[in-house]
């Protein structure tokens, strides 16, 4: 079934962004979301910028997908961007080509369980790289949810990304996060082989959708930290859209 994809751009379009977004993260994805009961809707400041962009991907069914991008803007008032508040990119040390960029934050992305595996994200990235150099923005940034609330799994699965190649040490990064999980560990994260893999002291798996960003060009930096927004670890990353945009090209 054919998907296409475009940016929402009504009031009722976004709304029901909105309200799809709040079904997705708290309901499906399980994340610790508080949602305002009069409007049964999970947005926040920046979703209200004309800065920001929804991407929403359909087939004939309906919605079954949506990401959101927040640019930078051009006044010296709208350069951050969200994950500004957990850390900072010392892009200066990670060479010329991304001194001095505009930079874009990637994130609420999701793609309904029953399409995954069809090429949603694929097809939305592919769109928002396009719109992305259209309004001057060359460097992605976000985090890579790691699917654990463990800060050793967390930090395993670093140390695989690491032996892979796909972390780059010599970017400075200033972590600003600081929370920590309020209770222990929840094994639901794990399959019954990885908690038997766990016991034997075997790696974890790396997430498929950490994998999935490593593919497209992610470059991850810094460590990981606790995302209190999702309840789980995360890895900051940053990638060059007009590399990610030629890899759809090949």
């Amino acid at each position: 079934m054919a998907i296409t994809v475009s940016t929402a751009e009504s009031k009722k379009e976004l709304f029901r962004v909105f309200r799809n977004r709040l079904h997705a993260f708290k309901h499906v994805e399980g994340y610790p979301i508080v949602d305002d009961p009069c409007s049964g809707m999970e947005i926040d400041r920046y979703d209200c910028l004309a800065r920001t962009l929804q991407f929403i991907a359909r087939k004939k069914t309906g919605i079954v997908g949506f990401v959101r991008l927040v640019s930078q803007g051009e006044r010296a008032n709208e350069q951050d961007i969200p994950l500004d508040d957990r850390f900072v990119i010392d892009f200066d040390s990670a060479g010329s080509r991304y001194k001095g960029q505009k930079r874009g934050e990637v994130g609420r992305l999701f793609v309904e369980a029953s399409s995954r595996g069809e090429g949603v994200a694929s097809n939305l990235c592919r769109v928002m790289c396009k719109e992305s150099l259209k309004r001057g923005v060359t460097v992605w940034q976000s985090a890579a949810s790691m699917d654990t609330d463990d800060e050793r799994e967390a930090n395993d699965i670093y140390l695989q990304l690491d032996r892979r190649g796909y972390v780059r040490r010599d970017v400075r990064v200033k972590m600003k996060a600081a929370e920590r999980p309020t209770r222990s560990s929840r094994p639901f994260f794990k399959t019954p082989f990885e908690r038997h893999s766990a016991q034997l002291g075997m790696a974890r798996r790396v997430p498929a959708a950490v994998i999935a960003d490593a593919s497209l060009g992610a470059v991850f930096v810094g460590r990981p930290y606790f995302e209190a927004e999702i309840g789980r670890y995360a890895m900051p990353f940053f990638a060059y859209v007009p590399d990610v945009l030629a890899r759809f090209r090949r």
